[in-house]
This record gives C-alpha cells, structure tokens and sequence, in this order.
C-alpha cells in the first residue's frame, strides 16, 4: 500500500496538469505502532506553482485561491527577491547553453523514472519552460532564462559573462598547513563542477571497506555526494565569496556563502534548515 501510495503521489508531482512547474519531493515511510506514516517535507520553492491551473497562497494555517493579477504579481516578485537564481536573462538564448548537457539532464531522469518521464519527448526549450527555468518576468513582462538555467546547463563564456565571480574552490591541505598540497579551480557549469568535485574527493580519500546487511556500502563517495551537492546548490550565487571544498588531515569540511534568515546563535537543539532550492 505504501509502495503504491509513494509512486502515485511522485506521478502527479510530475504530472504537469496537476502541478505547473512541476516538482520533486522526496518521501520517507516510518512504521509507528504498526502503521506506515508517509512524510514529506516540502521546502519553500523558488517558483510559482499552478495546482490545474490556479495560485495559491498560504495565510496562517489555510490555503487562499489567488485570483487578482497584481497579487500573483507580487507573488512572483516576493519570490525573486529572495531567490536570486530566479533572475531573468531576456537576452539569454538557447544556443548560449551546452545541448549535451540537457541531454544528460534528461537522460538521467529517464533511467530515474522510465520512458514515461515528460522529459522523454519534449524538446530542449520544452524540458527548460516544463522546469521553470525557461520564464516570464512578471515585472517587466520580458521573458528568458534564469540564471538556474545558464549555471546548470551554461557554456563557460555564458556563465563567466553573467556571473564573473562563480566558482568553486576545491583545496587539499595536508603536508603545506599554510597553502595547500593540491588545488582544482573550477569555473564551469554546476553539474561538471558535482564531476569535478567527486574526482577530487576520490583522487585524496581512500575508499575504505565498509559493509552493511552483507552489502558492501561505499561510504566515502555517498558522503561526498551529499556535501557536493548542497555545497553547488545551496549557496547564495549573488555573493562573490567562492564555494570551497577542504580536505586536511582529519576531516573534509566545505565553505558556502548564503542568505541567513536570521541573526543571532545557532542553537543546535532546535535549529531547523532553511535550504535554497535551485529551480
């Protein structure tokens, strides 16, 4: 029941004319006393989301119908304020972007889902508008590409003109405390800079033996799956401080500007994450 219920709910998340853009969340099952409990935790979105065709917006602990243009305006601007990856290249055309990559985007979701997935027949500027990274600037009235969409799929003249400062700085501190044994200067498009990052993980980390349930598990590049990706994704790109990858003797750690949303101690006890989605 809970297998069915998980790939109904992933269909229509998927399924543009229940949801536009549409999106993915990822559920968890727990069994509490004898019951399968499905969570979901839903991040605030970078993007205005249609539900068959309607806004809504969320006051206190209701769901509101959006009807007004100038409210879904101030919706679309609300959101652009904040997400600074929703910025809007009108200028930005197709043949600015890398068509492999694209491709490899859309193959990847095809092994992900099957041949069913909506990516499967749509052409390129299909796939980017059917993620929002194709978009209409609802200030100006312009339409274009986000700024998502050049540093996901971007050449690096593309990425360098919109954005001289990006760059993720991947350092190996071991022997030379005081600058670094080796070092990989990565100025290119998010999804070669994952590449990049994981091949410098596993060129300076031994992959060591672990097994689970007779299974054995690849614990150091599932790691650093995890770091890389929230490092690359969920950082503030309108700071120029650079995104950094350190190793050094006893540890890995990763620096990464972003926009706190409030000023004070972290209280670990009931500290909650506030992640930017890139979308």
């Amino acid at each position: 029941m809970a297998l069915t219920k998980k790939k109904d709910f992933a269909n229509l998340c998927n399924n543009p004319e229940k949801i536009e853009p549409t999106i993915y969340l990822n559920i968890n099952d727990y069994e509490i006393n004898n019951k399968v409990i499905l969570h979901i935790y839903v991040n605030e979105s970078s993007s205005v989301h249609r539900t068959a065709g309607k806004v809504f917006d969320r006051n206190e602990d209701g769901d509101y119908e959006v009807k007004q243009p100038e409210r879904i305006a101030n919706i679309y601007i609300r959101k652009q304020e904040f997400y600074t990856e929703n910025k809007i290249f009108p200028y930005a055309e197709m043949e600015d972007l890398r068509p492999d990559l694209i491709q490899r985007a859309r193959q990847m979701a095809i092994n992900r889902n099957g041949q069913n997935h909506i990516w499967a027949n749509m052409s390129d500027e299909e796939m980017l508008r059917s993620s929002n990274l194709f978009a209409k600037d609802f200030v100006t009235g312009k339409q274009g590409l986000r700024l998502a969409a050049i540093l996901l799929f971007g050449k690096d003249e593309t990425i360098l003109s919109v954005l001289p400062h990006h760059k993720t700085d991947c350092i190996y501190r071991v022997k030379n405390l005081d600058r670094y044994d080796d070092r990989d200067d990565v100025r290119t498009d998010l999804i070669e800079s994952f590449d990049r990052l994981m091949a410098f993980v596993e060129k300076h980390l031994d992959d060591k033996f672990y097994i689970e349930e007779n299974q054995r598990i690849d614990v150091r590049n599932k790691i650093a799956r995890e770091l890389c990706v929230n490092m690359l994704i969920h950082r503030e790109f309108s700071n120029p401080y650079p995104a950094k990858l350190i190793i050094e003797k006893d540890y890995l750690r990763t620096e990464n500007a972003n926009r706190a949303k409030m000023i004070g101690k972290i209280n670990v006890d009931f500290y909650e994450p506030y992640p930017k989605i890139l979308k």
